[in-house]
């Protein structure tokens, strides 16, 4: 029990023996450089530190970025968007497909990073995205059809939306040997919408009541999209020197709908975002 208790005492003058041989080394004339080096093996810093001159990869200088990528965009909602003209009579099945929906878009943008060391930078960035999402399913709905105008029938409803977004994100960045990792916030204002919605009878032996048609399309907005779309977003992207003050930089975010995307207060709108950017090192 006693000597359990002494392995600490122990520990704690064995470090303080090192550390003052340490300093004892160190007052007998070395170089700044072995110093350093010294330092650096008894007390580990994150690279970019100035102790580790050799590993810097993020330099004093403001950068400029230009970014250009591909979005994955997952939409999830609780109510479906409801535009009125489709939905006629006995419908159901619809809310589903609404649920879960998911497609591609794109961005590009700009991005300043501002560093305030080596290792530790903040970036605004600003950029054009259009985000899209769908998806498809069977609903169940009058079906129309001489002698029989009150049956039902399964009909194939499909939809595709997309939003183009003008995002502002700001953040801090933490800056790696070979890679960086960031997280920050946006703001999205929607400048314009699409939503296609399509509704048909597979078979052609059912016709929408009211009608000679066995197809129905709406082609329209929206409906009650949201002033702005807050996001929270994670970043890793890694870094490639191509010139002294040129760097190519792939990178994944992920961001995070904070804000219901339409009046629906269960919509939500995520999405991955891969970009690559060059970055420029500004004289300045």
């Amino acid at each position: 029990m006693h000597i359990e208790r002494s392995l600490p005492l122990v520990a704690i003058l064995s470090l303080l023996s090192t550390l003052a041989a340490g300093a004892q080394v160190a007052g007998e004339g070395i170089s700044t450089a072995d110093r350093s080096r010294y330092l650096s093996l008894l007390f580990p810093v994150p690279a970019g530190d100035v102790l580790n001159p050799n590993a810097q990869r993020n330099t004093p200088n403001v950068k400029l970025a230009l970014r250009l990528g591909g979005i994955r965009a997952s939409y999830t909602n609780d109510r479906y968007l409801d535009n009125t003209p489709l939905d006629v009579g006995r419908v159901e099945g619809e809310s589903s497909i609404y649920t879960s929906a998911s497609s591609f878009g794109w961005c590009a943008g700009l991005e300043m990073e501002f560093p305030i060391n080596t290792g530790v930078s903040w970036t605004v960035e600003g950029r054009y995205e259009r985000i899209g999402f769908g998806g498809d399913g069977p609903v169940t709905q009058p079906c129309g059809h001489p002698g029989d105008s009150g049956a039902l029938g399964v009909a194939v409803h499909s939809f595709d939306a997309t939003i183009d977004f003008a995002r502002l994100t700001g953040g801090i960045r933490l800056s790696f040997p070979d890679f960086y990792v960031g997280a920050g916030l946006g703001v999205g204002i929607p400048l314009a919408s699409r939503l296609v919605r399509v509704r048909t009878f597979p078979n052609g032996d059912c016709v929408f009541p009211g009608t000679t048609s066995s197809r129905l399309e709406e082609d329209g907005e929206i409906p009650g999209l949201a002033p702005y779309h807050a996001t929270l977003r994670f970043s890793v992207g890694a870094n490639y020197r191509l010139t002294r003050r040129l760097r190519f930089s792939p990178e994944l975010a992920f961001e995070y709908g904070t804000t219901d995307l339409n009046k629906s207060p269960e919509s939500d709108l995520g999405f991955l975002t891969l970009v690559a950017a060059l970055r420029y090192d500004l004289p300045w």
